[in-house]
């Protein structure tokens, strides 16, 4: 398994920092976080990180089979921008055949995904 990195956001104020740079005199934010000597080092140390950083994935083949003679088939998904959040979620009704009989659309406002799966299927 590869490493695990935790992230912190932190609020600094440069009037309370200790110098950290040879030259005190340039020592600006952009100077602190993008060009210094520390944000160098701070940023090859996580771009070292990075190039050892592997994706792991995996996929599932998944196939649509038809409903039997005279059915219908519905479809259904959701997706959510955060949880609660943006929603919208989507159906489609198809024959034995495969033939779409209908298929639709609806936009949710501040929903789970839970809640936007069952709507697509109310």
């Amino acid at each position: 398994m590869g490493e695990r990195f935790t992230f912190q956001v932190l609020f600094l104020s440069l009037e309370n920092l200790e110098r950290c740079c040879s030259i005190p005199e340039v020592e600006t934010t952009k100077h602190l976080f993008l060009k210094g000597e520390v944000a160098e080092e701070i940023w090859n140390h996580y771009a070292r990180a990075a190039e050892r950083y592997r994706v792991n994935f995996s996929f599932k083949i998944v196939r649509w089979f038809p409903p039997p003679i005279n059915w219908v088939k519905c479809n259904t998904d959701e997706v959510s921008m955060g949880n609660p959040g943006l929603s919208s979620t989507t159906f489609c009704i198809r024959d034995h055949l495969g033939n779409l009989v209908v298929a639709k659309g609806f936009k949710l406002q501040d929903s789970t995904n839970l809640v936007a799966e069952a709507r697509a299927i109310r």
